[in-house]
Formats: C-alpha cells, sequence, structure tokens
C-alpha cells in the first residue's frame, strides 16, 4: 500500500495524529497515537526513499520538538528524535535548525530523551555535503563552524551536566557526542577543557 500510495499514506497518518489528538485530548491515548504514527513513518521511511516526508515532519515531529517542557510527553519527544536522527539525510536543509532544537532536549531528565538526543547531534555534526554537489568535497560537514559556534555553549553545557550526574550511568553516546562537538569545533573546546576533562574523568571513574 506504501509503495502504490506514497503521499497519502504519509498524509493519512497524519490526518489520523490530528484526528486522534481531537477525540482523545489530554488522556495516554493522545500520546500512545502519536508514538505509534511517528515510529510507523520512521519504518516506512527507513526502507522506502521515495516518500516525501517534509509535511510530516513540519506538522507532527517539528511542533513536538519546539515545545519547550521538557517534562511534557517525554516519548513523543523521543519518538520525534528517533524520527530526525534516522531520516536526518531527507532533512539536509533544515539539520542547522533541527540541531538548535535538540539541544535544549540534552537538559531533559528522562534518560532516554537526553540520549536519543545526544545521538542525534553527534549524527547531525558528523554528517558531510552531498559529494555530488557541485564544489564540495567529502569532508565538508553540513554544519559549518560558525553554525556550530551558536549552539556550541549550550551544547557543551548540556552534554557535561548529563556526565556530571552522579545519579545516571556512563553514557556512551553522550560521550561520542562530545568527542564529535569538540573536533568539530575548532578553538572553542580550549577554553573549556579542564572542565570537559575533569567532567569526563569524574564519569570514568563512578
Amino acid at each position: 500500500m506504501v509503495l502504490q500510495f506514497k503521499t497519502p499514506f504519509m498524509q493519512f497518518c497524519s490526518d489520523f495524529i490530528d484526528c486522534k489528538r481531537q477525540s482523545s485530548a489530554g488522556t495516554d491515548d493522545e500520546w500512545k497515537c502519536k508514538v505509534a504514527a511517528i515510529n510507523l513513518a520512521l519504518e516506512i521511511g527507513r526502507v522506502e526513499k521515495c516518500v516525501d516526508f517534509m509535511n510530516f515532519l513540519a506538522k507532527q515531529v517539528l511542533p513536538e520538538l519546539q515545545e519547550r517542557n521538557m517534562a511534557m510527553r517525554p516519548l513523543v519527544k523521543a519518538a520525534s528524535i528517533k524520527f530526525v536522527f534516522f531520516l536526518h539525510d531527507r532533512f539536509r536543509d533544515l539539520l542547522g535548525f533541527i540541531l538548535y532544537l535538540l539541544v535544549a532536549h540534552l537538559g531533559s531528565k528522562d534518560v532516554v530523551v537526553h540520549t536519543y538526543a545526544a545521538q542525534a547531534i553527534e549524527k547531525i555534526l558528523s554528517c558531510n555535503v552531498s559529494s555530488g554537489d557541485p564544489g564540495t568535497t567529502p569532508n565538508n560537514p553540513v554544519i559549518g563552524n560558525m553554525e556550530l559556534k551558536i549552539v556550541f555553549y549550550d551544547l557543551i553545557y548540556g552534554l557535561l551536566r548529563i556526565v556530571g550526574n552522579p545519579g545516571w550511568d556512563e553514557n556512551q553516546y553522550v560521550m561520542k557526542c562530545i568527542m564529535m562537538t569538540c573536533s568539530m569545533a575548532g578553538d572553542d573546546p580550549q577554553r573549556f577543557a579542564n572542565a570537559i576533562w575533569k567532567k569526563l574523568c569524574m564519569a570514568l571513574d563512578r
């Protein structure tokens, strides 16, 4: 059905979420439905490259990532982050904006949310401009140094806050994100070198 009706099927997923949201507002069914629909869309995207997800992203995923209250619908946030993590290559023109939204989710107290956020940020930072574009090289990152500078302080602070929390176990995805951030940020990490090293050593000693 997806292969035959790509665009209508994605519209159906989006309309289904809107319908369930209206009929079950404020109940567990509302967010459970949205998690299921986002995960369904993700699985479709992982096997079918021709489906257009831009409308679904704009209408169903980005509003969740723009919600600043990290205590609201953590499972929906996790599903939304997982969606952009696996399908980030479809949204190259929006990765700078998505990166900005993901940094805020490092402040979530839910381990699954800030772990997915760190993993997605690391993936976005490692994403290169398509080698098919004229004038580009294979090692030409989509997120340039200037774009990273805009979020660098909040990004490194959020990552170190997670690493420095004694109530959480060592998180390999956060560690990898710290390393990727430092390698991409040029001279900026030098100002935080002592703090970064101290936090990492404390985490490894636990």
